[in-house]
């Protein structure tokens, strides 16, 4: 069971979701929003990435809602969610906000069917790595930057003065261990690819500042945000890297 953030590589804008099933690659979100917005620019156009990993309904709902309000979501020049309350996002109004009506037995059965053993494309996965790649964030204004970083900062975090209990840290571990990854055995610098587009992005959300300043004391800023724990600390991310991974010129 996991939250998940899915980004549409177009326009930038973000959604929140929950699943149960974190090895359904292809759920990108059932909102209606999100899902008018798939339709409208293509699948191979949005990006899943999992956010966090829980073990029970509950504990789904709390952190489903911290990162809906520590990404600031519900805006509707960031994302796609819909306007939640302290309830959690699973209430009559929620739905009623979003048409859901949920899914019929018998077509859940014919989802179900239509996923399994699917296999994504060689052509598809290229396709999402080229659009990710040459992700344009000329999107990421300074009014942009300056009302994400302004929505999570100080009391309006949502983690603001708390810290995960050591029952949820011992949760967390034990739900990773043994976990096969993903991508094992496969090539793994498109993925890495991927995951330096995202540690540049937090950088520039993080410290309000354009790619030319971040490049330009690329070490300095890298430190901070470790500090921060805000990118892990054993991920070497260097000017070098980034060069050799075609994201410098």
């Amino acid at each position: 069971m996991i939250i998940y953030k899915t980004t549409n590589l177009k326009n930038g804008k973000i959604y929140i979701g929950q699943t149960k099933h974190p090895d359904n690659k292809r759920y990108l979100g059932s909102g209606t929003y999100i899902k008018k917005s798939i339709k409208k620019y293509g699948r191979e156009n949005f990006l899943r990435e999992t956010l966090e990993v829980c073990n029970t309904q509950q504990e789904l709902n709390e952190r489903e809602l911290y990162w809906i309000n520590k990404l600031n979501s519900t805006d509707k020049l960031i994302g796609y969610n819909v306007k939640i309350d302290t309830q959690g996002i699973y209430t009559d109004e929620s739905r009623k906000a979003q048409g859901c009506k949920g899914h019929s037995d018998k077509t859940k059965q014919k989802i179900s069917l239509a996923l399994k053993n699917y296999i994504r494309t060689k052509e598809h996965q290229e396709s999402l790595y080229k659009a990710y790649q040459n992700k344009n964030l000329s999107y990421i204004t300074d009014e942009y930057r300056n009302k994400m970083s302004k929505s999570t900062s100080g009391k309006l975090n949502g983690m603001y003065g708390k810290v995960h209990s050591k029952q949820t840290r011992e949760k967390i571990s034990n739900a990773t261990q043994g976990r096969i990854p993903w991508n094992k055995g496969k090539d793994g610098s498109s993925y890495y690819t991927v995951m330096l587009c995202n540690y540049i992005d937090l950088l520039l959300l993080e410290f309000n500042i354009n790619k030319e300043t971040l490049f330009s004391n690329l070490q300095l800023y890298v430190q901070q945000a470790k500090s921060k724990n805000i990118i892990p600390k054993n991920k070497g991310i260097s000017y070098n890297t980034l060069k050799k991974y075609g994201l410098i010129l």
